[in-house]
């Protein structure tokens, strides 16, 4: 074999590496656009997925295996309840759970801060309720948000927790119960506790007023 030929398969052999590398790369670029796609989800609300509002109460729990959406902080979980065709006033409440992180952890809890936005058919939004303006319930806080003839065009219910919500205190009563001599002592104490906002937590849904439709 000349130098000539030598040359010439070393040259074949580099431009069949080039293109296999050139089309490893392609092939990476692709996969990449399609997970990039798979993450972001959804572009519009119309998109999102949808569940009938619960007529019974019903735990809901957002977590890693719940759809989530980009609302302006970071792609977080979300529960889009599709309401009943109106026909008379009913009302649904919406309840926060505020959890402990740990087994051993009970100082310092999350939360969804609950923000709740209602839309029409065309997800054009009638109005929003904030974690700020909810009642205290326990730890926790809830909303009933009433659906009365002057709403009846809203269809849809977005609930997700509020990030951009301060944390807040709040104070439990911790009871222990201890033998002494003359019996069982029941006492306890005052603790306070921090709650942090989260998109992942337990919230229940109750509706109030509707029938079951058979």
């Amino acid at each position: 074999m000349n130098k000539k030929q030598f040359a010439l398969i070393l040259l074949s052999t580099s431009t069949f590496a080039i293109a296999q590398t050139s089309e490893v790369k392609t092939e990476t670029a692709t996969v990449a656009a399609t997970v990039a796609v798979a993450e972001t989800c959804c572009k519009q609300y119309a998109e999102l997925n949808k569940t009938a509002l619960p007529l019974t109460l019903t735990k809901i729990f957002l977590d890693e295996k719940t759809p989530v959406y980009d609302f302006g902080n970071k792609a977080q979980a979300y529960i889009l309840l599709e309401l009943p065709k109106f026909t008379e006033p009913y009302s649904f409440i919406v309840h926060n759970f505020p959890l402990a992180p740990g087994m051993f952890n009970r100082t310092s809890f999350t939360q969804i801060a609950l923000r709740i936005e209602m839309f029409d058919e065309n997800f054009v939004s009638k109005r929003m309720y904030r974690h700020t303006g909810m009642k205290k319930h326990g730890i926790g806080f809830d909303k009933t948000v009433f659906i009365n003839p002057q709403n009846q065009s809203e269809r849809y219910a977005l609930i997700y927790g509020d990030l951009t919500a301060a944390p807040e205190e709040a104070t439990i009563s911790q009871r222990d119960t201890m033998f002494v001599g003359t019996g069982f002592f029941v006492g306890g104490e005052d603790k306070k506790i921090s709650l942090s906002s989260s998109d992942k937590g337990l919230i229940t849904v109750e509706a109030k007023g509707l029938k079951e439709v058979k």
